[in-house]
């Protein structure tokens, strides 16, 4: 009887199509799929070679979680969330210094006319093709 619960419950782990992906994981995966594209033969193979500890079976029924999310999505059942209520901060700016009508400052070192780099005017016939 416990072997039979063991094979049976074997089969269910190999069908089960939710196995928790990484952030990293779906990285990997969105990079395999645009190397590998569905003309490529052994595909879902060597899509899971570049995940490592996911099988073929788990890349492929991710890929079909996938394309259900994208059609429901395309079918208006999913929301899109409304990014422009969303609250917006950039990490890199400090909100606290941050002064919006504050004139900007010149750039520290700004080259002298002596060190600017003249053109080479134009001759005359090379302005007279230019206008034509």
């Amino acid at each position: 009887m416990a072997a039979l619960y063991t094979s049976y419950n074997c089969l269910l782990q190999g069908s089960s199509k939710s196995t928790i992906w990484t952030k990293e994981e779906n990285k990997e995966f969105e990079r395999a799929l645009a190397i590998y594209d569905e003309k490529t033969p052994d595909r879902w193979v060597k899509v899971a070679e570049m995940i490592p500890g996911k099988s073929q079976r788990d890349v492929i029924n991710h890929y079909s979680q996938l394309l259900e999310d994208v059609s429901d999505i395309e079918a208006g059942l999913i929301p899109i969330p409304s990014y422009l209520t969303a609250p917006f901060t950039l990490e890199w700016v400090d909100s606290s210094s941050f002064d919006p009508f504050r004139k900007r400052s010149a750039p520290l070192t700004r080259p002298s006319e002596h060190e600017r780099k003249k053109g080479v005017p134009w001759t005359e016939d090379e302005h007279r093709r230019f206008l034509l």
